[in-house]
């Protein structure tokens, strides 16, 4: 087993191998049996479900081979071929909620390559960032895109509506913890968490604005505060873990 992820609606569960093999599982029903997605040759390194609660793709890389894209209505059709340049070691990867957008990051290489579903044959957009990210986020509503770099605690954050703008950026304090980063599902706050033992802490930004601050709305430092967001994100409740 190479990768394995849960879709938001705590239903859907994906599971890749090394030899290609990708299924889709239904948790919701008695004796969940496995649906087979056939597109792969070689090992599946990422899975990333789109972010709304209901989820309506499924994205899929494997080295050496192009990213597919599935429809989960009818994950048993023909899955989208995404032949845009990424690098040989993708750190990160995220798809939007409506199936759009693919964005990736790859190791050594200071741009997010950002790439629209709807003509394959459109050249892939070239983000600038100050480094790879492990980190990126969709908002539900197709708004923004966020990208997040550990060591500089920086966080990118485009408009996508305006990609030729330059991005806002926010820079936490302390070492940033580049498996934390979350839109809420009502597309108002935008979180990432630090590490640190007691000092580390939960940033919240309130990004409904058409141009939100770079300072962020809420700095939450309870006791052991998470370093890690899990995929649960409802509108009025945040739950955080943490590791020391």
């Amino acid at each position: 087993m190479t990768a394995v992820r849960f879709g938001g609606d705590g239903r859907s569960l994906a599971s890749a191998a090394t030899d290609g093999s990708l299924n889709l599982w239904d948790l919701a029903r008695p004796g969940p049996r496995a649906t087979s997605l056939r597109g792969h040759d070689l090992s599946i390194a990422v899975l990333r479900f789109s972010p709304e609660a209901d989820p309506g793709y499924l994205l899929s890389w494997g080295q050496g081979e192009p990213a597919r894209l599935w429809r989960l209505p009818d994950p048993g059709a023909d899955p989208l071929v995404l032949r845009a340049p990424v690098g040989p070691l993708i750190m990160g990867m995220a798809v939007s909620a409506d199936g759009r957008w693919i964005a990736s990051s790859s190791n050594g290489d200071d741009r997010l390559v950002l790439w629209s579903t709807q003509d394959l044959r459109a050249p892939a957009h070239m983000l600038a960032m100050p480094g790879f990210a492990r980190s990126i986020a969709f908002s539900p509503d197709g708004r923004w895109i966020a990208a997040k770099r550990q060591d500089q605690g920086r966080i990118s954050l485009w408009s996508l509506h305006d990609l030729a703008r330059p991005p806002l950026v926010m820079v936490q304090e302390g070492w940033s913890d580049d498996r934390t980063l979350r839109f809420s599902p009502d597309n108002r706050w935008l979180a990432s968490g630090t590490s640190g033992g007691q000092r580390s802490s939960l940033d919240l930004w309130d990004v409904s604005a058409d141009t939100p601050a770079l300072e962020p709305r809420h700095r939450c430092r309870p006791n052991g505060i998470a370093a890690r967001q899990e995929e649960g994100f409802e509108s009025s409740r945040l739950a955080t873990t943490a590791s020391f």
